[in-house]
């Protein structure tokens, strides 16, 4: 068994407006020759085909992830196209994918589209547009299928920056809030230059949690004028500092 280490993708690879970059995993040279064509009759826009003849190698090219779609044959000498589509979305490959057959079977269609292709295609009865709409569709239909998964991670990731800004707060309160008590305190000035730090760096870690509570919070959007200089302010805040001896942080 080959295994691979697929490179990890949330969108499928930017295209150029003009290059489409295809991937055929094709066993027969005639059809290779005929999609060629048919991708070269395409006007107004350029396909760079890469061809691969086996199914090995045909892992091995969908796994690198620079092409922006694959057309893969069905039959593949003794293993299919849907095997191989199989073990490359297992792999996490993020390119659409188009399966084109010499026969058309409608058992094999629908065992194409519940396995993830994009689309299924008899060659003998496409042309040029039709091959050209099939790709274009797969394209947009995987971009906007990654654009759904970067939202929902988005939102999960609010859910975590709220739940974690929950916690944080309360033992956050009691130190802001002792601290305070001490500095008040008739103390050695050493001890109160700390508590005062403390006291400092506590009031800053309160506006961190305060800004991740105001980015998880659920809103709907709105048109309004800002204040530039506030927003980056928020956004330094919430950015992790690094430490200068004594408590202090640098670049502050």
């Amino acid at each position: 068994m080959l295994w691979l280490n697929y490179p990890q993708r949330h969108s499928p690879p930017e295209m150029d407006s003009n290059i489409i970059r295809v991937l055929l995993v094709e066993d027969d040279e005639d059809d290779y020759v005929l999609i060629n064509d048919l991708l070269s009759e395409v006007s107004g826009k350029k396909f760079d085909v890469e061809w691969t003849d086996d199914y090995d190698t045909g892992v091995e090219a969908i796994g690198t992830g620079r092409h922006d779609v694959c057309l893969l044959d069905y039959r593949l000498g003794e293993r299919s196209g849907l095997d191989l589509l199989q073990q490359a979305l297992v792999n996490d490959c993020m390119i659409p994918v188009i399966v084109l057959t010499g026969q058309d079977d409608q058992t094999v269609d629908l065992e194409a589209m519940r396995i993830g292709a994009s689309d299924y295609l008899v060659k003998g009865q496409i042309d040029s547009t039709m091959l050209d709409r099939s790709i274009r569709y797969a394209i947009s239909h995987k971009q906007m299928e990654c654009h759904i998964l970067e939202s929902n991670r988005l939102a999960s990731i609010g859910k975590l920056a709220a739940g974690m800004a929950h916690e944080i707060n309360n033992p956050l309160t009691t130190v802001l809030g002792l601290s305070q008590l001490l500095v008040a305190k008739q103390l050695p000035e050493q001890v109160s230059e700390d508590l005062r730090i403390i006291s400092s760096e506590a009031e800053r870690a309160a506006k961190i949690v305060k800004n991740l509570l105001l980015f998880a919070r659920k809103t709907d959007p709105e048109m309004r004028y800002l204040n530039v200089a506030t927003v980056l302010n928020r956004a330094q805040e919430l950015k992790v500092s690094d430490f200068c001896p004594g408590g202090r942080s640098c670049g502050r």
